[in-house]
């Protein structure tokens, strides 16, 4: 029942995410793809404005980004966060890894 009340209370986030980016929420998961730095800091700024409102704190610490490049080349391993988010070469999402050259793998 809890993943099914939290999908509830998280509605209106996902609506307002959705409307110009692309966002996927399966329990207490949620997947956000962003096409640059810009589209990343806005929606960002809409979940941590939404978590404020709504009383829930995101853990960044268990919040990962992935930098996909169209060319699949390798991102640039300067940085390390973005606005405290860590930017990550693979991220474990409902039991599968993925990397940033998009591959996948199960994991178990």
């Amino acid at each position: 029942m809890s993943p099914t009340l939290f999908a509830l209370y998280i509605n209106d986030l996902i609506a307002e995410l959705n409307t110009s980016n692309i966002c996927y929420a399966f329990a207490d998961d949620l997947v956000i793809v962003a096409e640059g730095e810009f589209q990343l800091d806005q929606v960002i700024g809409i979940t941590e404005r939404w978590s404020e409102r709504n009383g829930i704190e995101v853990n960044k610490a268990k919040s990962g980004i992935i930098q996909v490049r169209k060319d699949r080349r390798t991102p640039n391993p300067i940085l390390r966060s973005f606005r405290g988010y860590p930017l990550v070469d693979q991220y474990k999402y409902l039991g599968v890894m993925i990397d940033n050259s998009l591959s996948l793998r199960m994991e178990l």
